[in-house]
């Protein structure tokens, strides 16, 4: 592949950290690549995956791949937080530690 052929991870809505229960969509720009997660290629192979209702475990590394791993993009951070004040999306997140005081 040349420089201009070298695949790109497209995050839309494109911010790198996002609350639990929105939804963002990994797209990988380039041809024949799928969308890998932490070294794991997400099934079924895809080149889009769509996250609906993320949670702090859908955080992690996202890259795009070929399917031999010959040719991959960067790796793209994402970051899936609990916004504690919105408490009833915030079901399956952490609660906070008791030390900390929560206003609602």
């Amino acid at each position: 592949m040349t420089t201009q052929d070298t695949p790109t991870v497209i995050l839309e809505p494109s911010w790198p950290q996002i609350y639990s229960s929105e939804t963002v969509t990994v797209r990988c720009e380039g041809s024949q690549l799928f969308v890998w997660r932490d070294g794991t290629l997400i099934r079924p192979r895809t080149s889009e995956y769509r996250i609906s209702r993320a949670t702090e475990s859908d955080s992690g590394g996202y890259s795009c791949c070929t399917m031999s791993l010959s040719v991959c993009s960067d790796i793209f951070t994402l970051t899936v937080s609990c916004n504690h004040m919105l408490v009833s999306s915030c079901s399956l997140c952490s609660p906070p530690p008791e030390e900390e005081s929560v206003l609602l």
